[in-house]
């Protein structure tokens, strides 16, 4: 299945590719389609009859598809596929705040082991690392090493790089579960089997 945007560049150099309105047309022809089944290149070859090179980036596009995204004429089926609020720059790239500078500006604002943050429930919380690092051993002895703070903070960078802080998947759910106890102002040792062992300062 093919992601946005897609876009199929013919034998005369013109750039085909859908926006809301095309979606919407042919999702209301049988069978059955969702938001994810009518944003690729089967859609386009369907709706115009189209043949030609396929192309497929979310990261970079070319000028047409960049005036109709800003223009807002994309905004429904970037919102149904975890990419709400992108726009682009004149050289076609992404350029929304949020992409990634946004996020990478915030780490400054953490408060680093103030414990200002409310504790979650989930989370197994000890006084020190150290107590953290004998409980999760015991819960599991092939529990993984520490993950410290600039590790996830650079794991949840490349995950928004990769697939946007919008996005939905798996990935991107685990890279927020970790920042999120570093954004709290506390430590996170390791995930053991899902749970975050979590301490007050180092």
């Amino acid at each position: 299945m093919c992601d946005i945007f897609s876009w199929i560049v013919d034998k005369n150099g013109k750039v085909w590719f859908c926006e809301d309105k095309d979606c919407i047309a042919y999702m209301e022809l049988p069978p059955e389609k969702s938001w994810n089944d009518v944003v690729g290149h089967e859609t386009i070859r369907e709706l115009f009859g189209v043949k030609g090179s396929e192309f497929e980036s979310v990261l970079s596009v070319p000028a047409e598809i960049r005036d109709a995204v800003n223009a807002g004429r994309c905004d429904r089926m970037l919102k149904e596929n975890g990419w709400a609020g992108l726009r682009y720059g004149a050289n076609g790239k992404i350029s929304s705040p949020w992409w990634p500078g946004e996020f990478i500006d915030s780490l400054k604002n953490i408060g680093w082991f103030d414990n200002h943050g409310k504790v979650d429930p989930a989370w197994r919380m000890f006084d020190t690392g150290d107590a953290a690092g004998v409980a999760a051993a015991r819960a599991d002895a092939a529990w993984a090493a520490a993950a410290r703070a600039a590790g996830d903070a650079a794991l949840y960078a490349r995950c928004v790089v990769a697939w946007g802080a919008k996005s939905r998947n798996k990935h991107m759910a685990y890279a927020k579960k970790h920042m999120a106890v570093w954004q709290a102002g506390y430590g996170l040792l390791c995930d053991v089997h899902g749970v975050l062992y979590v301490y007050r300062r180092p």
